[in-house]
């Protein structure tokens, strides 16, 4: 599997004996090492354990864009499994994929070069009344285990009144990809709005029938 998807990027696998949640664990467990937590969390996901995870809680309304898994961190993943358990009620549901090195190839020279020499700084805010609260993104409850978080992956914090968290990091907007070599567009300075989805819609969010995994994480 290393020697080929670097070249095609995508495989689909249909029928099989993949018929839930359990055999989409074990085949995540056979094809990876040490499948990638979901911590310092973007948007509302829910652990299946052994890596797995349901895609983004949002409402079926709503449109996520095209982006690249985790690029507003220094660590992402390297491969993603999908597993579509049913069809999305009603119809319409689906998991477009793109080619990043082709996207980045459209993107003006110039602005390559503006985004490479600044990079892309991420300003979040968290309290419960908009997007996530900090115990959500962070998976504790704990304000000191967040600041040793925050500190180990060079993350300035500010704890703000009561229960509010604002961080600001730097990060890459370009990745160079470890076996080919390719340079491609790794940031989501397009995918944060500045008015948050889960903001806007958080009632009436449904079951989400995509599972995924992200197996191994690549370090800027």
């Amino acid at each position: 599997m290393d020697s080929v998807i670097p070249h095609i990027v995508a495989v689909t696998l249909r029928g099989g004996d993949i018929a839930g949640e359990t055999e989409f664990k074990a085949l995540v467990s056979l094809l990876t090492r040490d499948p990638l937590r979901y911590v310092y969390r973007s948007t509302p996901r829910t652990s299946l354990g052994g890596g797995v995870y349901t895609a983004t809680e949002y409402p079926a309304g709503l449109t996520i864009p095209q982006h690249s898994e985790n690029a507003y961190q220094r660590e992402w993943p390297l491969r993603l499994l999908f597993y579509c358990e049913y069809p999305a009620d009603g119809g319409g549901g689906e998991t477009p994929l793109a080619s990043l090195v082709k996207v980045t190839g459209r993107i003006d020279a110039a602005i390559q070069s503006r985004f490479l020499e600044k990079q892309v700084m991420y300003i979040r805010s968290y309290r419960k009344d908009l997007d996530l609260p900090w115990q959500t993104v962070f998976q504790t409850e704990s304000r000191a285990e967040v600041e040793e978080f925050c500190r180990v992956h060079d993350i300035q914090y500010e704890w703000i009144g009561v229960d509010a968290l604002r961080t600001r990091q730097v990060c890459q907007a370009f990745a160079r990809h470890p076996r080919t070599g390719a340079n491609s567009k790794c940031s989501a300075s397009k995918t944060f709005p500045v008015t948050p989805p889960t903001a806007m819609a958080r009632p009436s969010t449904r079951r989400i029938s995509i599972m995924f995994a992200m197996p191994s994480i690549r370090k800027q």
